[in-house]
């Protein structure tokens, strides 16, 4: 049965479509059609304790090398040769058609699925008696399914999110969506940044899982098979959660609704939002922005390597905690991996700690919630304007045209209340609508 977080990314509907696609293929024989998915005793039914992803992964993969061979997969173990013809094609990404050369991770897969066959086979086979004889026998001594640390793709420090850029993609989630909408999207957004959680742990958070207090909000964060639950409250999401909890949410006091729900049509209407129904608005959003940063390779992740990287770069909490905080193992490599500071940050730090330069820290602040000194509403960080009566709350960083874009030239005072006021309009005329 599919765990909650297969359900959020949608993995039941893609792992069925992966099956059609080898059912349906010309390419495929008869034999390895009934060798991966027939219904019984099939390669298929082997891969369930794996997770969805997992066994969405495998058929593709499957699919795509039994395709290109002239041979059948379901076979291979009788044939050492046509095992040493898998791992050729693997390493020189024969079976690539939209790129010329396969990433590691690629390739790892590649190789995870060559064992999951040969493992199976082996158990099947009167040939072994046990699964692992089959791999030592058949595959050579020195092939590895793993990526070495010098091969993995890391993401550029420059490519990281920043607050100026989650500020940014949050003003265009509210220029791309309706008001309720962004509102939800929003507080997806600064929930994901403050507290470095993984998109389905966001997504998978239930109302019980929720105490809003007076200054805060506190977290259940939902685990998976990686971490654990974790309690993490938040400061900076605070403001956006609880105006989409108290203004939005269509059932804020039934605890097992989720946080995040679906506010499109009645019929889907308090279902969970779904994770790639949040990615394309993320993906609008930083289309419509000036943001130049390659995200591509990264979706929603790259938002919690950037707040690993930004909480340790402030110095905001050492590592142990930010471990914690994030649903690392503490002391474990992760933190460490995810964290991508740059070169010229380094130098600059050697120079301070030698006494050779002084400078004052070039990390941006973070975005915490704003109270307005007009009725002391307090906004999340992401705005500019107050939600509650739009006092400019920061003239300087006004984004007079928000669909536009920033003025190069720095509004008086006058022309941005003037803005503020034909801003609230329009969005008090978009509530009425």
């Amino acid at each position: 049965m599919p765990n909650k977080s297969d359900m959020i990314h949608g993995m039941q509907n893609q792992l069925q479509k992966r099956c059609k696609n080898i059912l349906e293929s010309n390419d495929i024989s008869q034999a390895d059609k009934d060798f991966a998915i027939s219904e019984d005793g099939c390669w298929k039914d082997n891969l369930e304790k794996k997770s969805l992803s997992k066994q969405r992964d495998y058929l593709q993969k499957f699919k795509q090398m039994a395709e290109y061979h002239n041979f059948n997969l379901s076979e291979l173990i009788e044939s050492e040769e046509n095992v040493k013809d898998v791992i050729k094609a693997i390493n020189r990404s024969a079976y690539a058609v939209r790129v010329d050369s396969y990433a590691p991770d690629t390739k790892k897969m590649f190789k995870q699925t060559l064992k999951r066959l040969l493992e199976y086979q082996g158990e099947e086979s009167p040939r072994f008696k046990h699964p692992e004889e089959a791999k030592q026998e058949l595959l050579p001594y020195d092939f590895t399914a793993n990526v070495k640390e010098s091969d993995k793709e890391r993401t550029p420090p420059k490519d990281l999110p920043t607050p100026t850029d989650v500020k940014e993609l949050a003003q265009k989630m509210e220029a791309v969506s309706k008001p309720n909408t962004a509102a939800r999207n929003i507080a997806v957004l600064m929930m994901v940044w403050d507290a470095g959680c993984r998109i389905g742990e966001a997504l998978s958070t239930d109302m019980e899982h929720v105490t809003v207090r007076s200054d805060r909000v506190e977290i259940m964060v939902q685990g998976n098979k990686k971490s654990d639950n974790r309690k993490a409250t938040v400061k900076i999401a605070s403001p956006a959660l609880k105006h989409y909890i108290e203004n939005v949410h269509p059932s804020p006091e039934k605890d097992s609704s989720p946080l995040f729900v679906n506010l499109s049509d009645q019929k889907s209407g308090g279902k969970r939002l779904m994770a790639n129904n949040y990615t394309n608005v993320v993906n609008r959003a930083k289309k419509a922005s000036n943001i130049e940063k390659d995200w591509s390779n990264e979706k929603n992740h790259i938002f919690r390597k950037a707040r690993i990287t930004y909480l340790k770069k402030a110095e905001k909490m050492d590592e142990a905690n930010i471990d914690i905080r994030v649903g690392h193992v503490v002391g474990s490599d992760q933190t460490r991996e995810y964290t991508r500071i740059g070169d010229e940050e380094a130098d600059a730090s050697y120079l301070e700690a030698y006494g050779l330069e002084t400078s004052e820290s070039n990390v941006e602040p973070d975005l915490e919630p704003l109270k307005c000194t007009s009725c002391s509403e307090v906004n999340s960080g992401h705005r500019d304007s107050c939600r509650s009566c739009n006092s400019v709350l920061d003239e300087k960083a006004y984004p007079v045209d928000v669909e536009g874009g920033l003025r190069t030239d720095a509004p008086t005072k006058e022309e941005a209340m003037q803005k503020v006021r034909e801003f609230g309009k329009e969005i008090e005329q978009l509530k009425k609508d």
